[in-house]
């Protein structure tokens, strides 16, 4: 599929990151996710009067999908995820981590974003990657996967077969504990109800529309 057809898709099916997960942001610039963000923090902001979030070669920050959480503790604490698709033609590189880490400095160095009880999160995904972005995320005494992490926040880059392989073991863990079942033709079923216009002809029934 093409990367605006799995954008589409997985702006409603966020659990696969994590059932935790509400989508906030979509495809949105980082002037708008920051009215979002206060307004979650109790801020009343109104959009026209915020200074736009730019990146530091002065280009609007967009990221894809941008989704949060809050964490009900003694004291709210709130995390932000920000998550960036690649088609699935392109193996990643160094510089698509280099276009995500612009993100995160944006964000921590916008004195508006800096309040001390929020953590952010970015995620690059791919079907494939290069030996350099691959070197990145094999560091020594950090988790696979992730290429950076300060105080404010981590970068991740992860494949589709480990954010798929992921999803499986948290569903697996599901199944288990509820004894529930599915299969491959219930799964097939489910896309052609929810996202047929996304597929390809070749996964939809004779006739080319959503099964009923």
């Amino acid at each position: 599929l093409e990367r605006r057809q799995l954008h589409r898709i997985l702006a409603n099916e966020t659990w696969v990151f994590g059932e935790e997960w509400a989508l906030t942001g979509d495809d949105d610039r980082l002037t708008r996710v920051l009215a979002t963000h206060l307004h979650r923090l109790g801020e009343d902001v109104e959009l026209a009067t915020l200074e736009p979030v730019l990146r530091e070669d002065g280009r609007d920050a967009i990221p894809d999908l941008v989704l949060s959480r809050t964490l009900e503790t003694s004291e709210d604490k709130y995390e932000q995820l920000v998550v960036e698709l690649k088609r699935p033609s392109h193996k990643l590189t160094s510089a698509d981590i280099e276009q995500v880490r612009s993100y995160a400095i944006t964000v921590a160095e916008d004195e508006r974003f800096q309040q001390p009880n929020v953590r952010w999160t970015y995620i690059l995904v791919g079907n494939s990657t290069t030996t350099g972005v691959n070197e990145q995320r094999e560091q020594l005494e950090q988790p696979h996967g992730r290429v950076q992490v300060t105080k404010r926040y981590s970068i991740w880059v992860k494949t589709w077969s480990e954010v798929i392989s992921d999803a499986m073991h948290r569903h697996k863990f599901v199944q288990q504990s509820l004894d529930y079942t599915t299969n491959h033709d219930a799964g097939i079923d489910y896309m052609r109800q929810k996202h047929h216009q996304y597929l390809p002809d070749s996964m939809l029934p004779a006739g080319g529309s959503a099964v009923t």
